[in-house]
C-alpha cells in the first residue's frame, strides 16, 4: 500500500490508501517454471515410482542388464531349474561318488552249453569264454571244440567283429566239421571273409 493526499469536499486535505496491484506470472513463464521443476526433480521421482508393472512382460533383454549386476540375492530361492543352467556348471555341481552298495544276488545261469569270444589268432579270451577251446588251423580257418558237447548235435551261433580300420562288417562261413575241415574232426571249423578275401578276424561263438 502506499498513501496520497486528496481534497476533502470541505476544502482540507487527508491522506488516503490505495492497494498495489498484485505481480502475476504470465503463461510462458508458469510453463518454464513447470519445466524447470521436471527437469530437476523427475529423474528421482522417475526412479522411485517405477516397479514391475511399469514394463511389459517379455520386453527385456539380456543387453538391457548391466553385466555382473545381478546377485544371488536378486534370484528367489528355488527359483531356477536345471534347464537354466549350462552343461558345464551342472556338472561342476556334482558330488564326490558315494560309497558302493552291496553286491546284488547272483542271477541264474544262461542256457548255453558253452561261449567265448575268439582273438584273430585263434586264442580264447577266457575272461569272456565259458566251456570252448579254440585254435587257428591256417589263415582265415579256426576250430572250436566244447569239451562234452558233439558238434554233431548244436549249431552254434558266430558274429565275425567288423574291420577297425574301415568299420565294415565282415562275415564268417560254417565249416561242417571233418567233412570239410579235417584238422578239427570233434569241434566246428569257420573261415573269416572280408568280401572275397580270407582273412584272419576275431569273432564270438555261442553253443546253445
Amino acid at each position: 500500500m502506499y498513501r496520497s493526499s486528496k481534497p476533502h469536499p470541505d476544502g482540507s486535505t487527508a491522506p488516503t490508501e490505495r492497494r498495489r496491484p498484485r505481480l502475476r506470472p504470465s503463461a510462458p513463464m508458469a510453463v518454464a517454471l513447470i519445466a524447470m521443476f521436471v527437469a530437476l526433480g523427475g529423474t528421482s521421482y522417475a526412479a522411485i515410482t517405477i516397479t514391475g508393472k511399469n514394463v511389459k512382460n517379455s520386453s527385456l533383454s539380456g543387453a538391457d542388464i548391466k553385466n555382473g549386476s545381478l546377485r544371488g540375492t536378486d534370484v528367489r530361492n528355488r527359483s531356477l531349474t536345471s534347464r537354466d543352467l549350462s552343461a558345464g556348471t551342472i556338472s561342476s555341481l556334482r558330488g564326490k561318488s558315494g560309497p558302493g552298495g552291496p553286491a546284488g544276488p547272483a542271477g541264474r545261469a544262461g542256457s548255453a552249453q558253452a561261449y567265448g569270444f575268439v582273438t584273430s589268432a585263434g586264442a580264447v579270451d577266457t575272461a569272456r569264454s565259458r566251456g570252448i577251446t579254440a585254435s587257428r588251423l591256417t589263415t582265415a580257418v579256426y576250430c572250436v571244440n566244447a569239451p562234452g558237447v558233439s558238434n554233431t548235435s548244436r549249431v552254434p551261433v558266430v558274429t565275425v567283429a567288423r574291420d577297425s580300420l574301415t568299420g565294415t562288417q565282415r562275415n564268417i562261413q560254417y565249416l561242417t566239421g571233418a567233412l570239410t575241415q579235417p584238422g578239427c574232426p570233434n569241434g566246428w571249423a569257420f573261415l573269416t571273409k572280408d568280401g572275397n578275401n580270407n582273412i584272419d578276424s576275431p569273432f564270438s561263438i555261442v553253443i546253445p
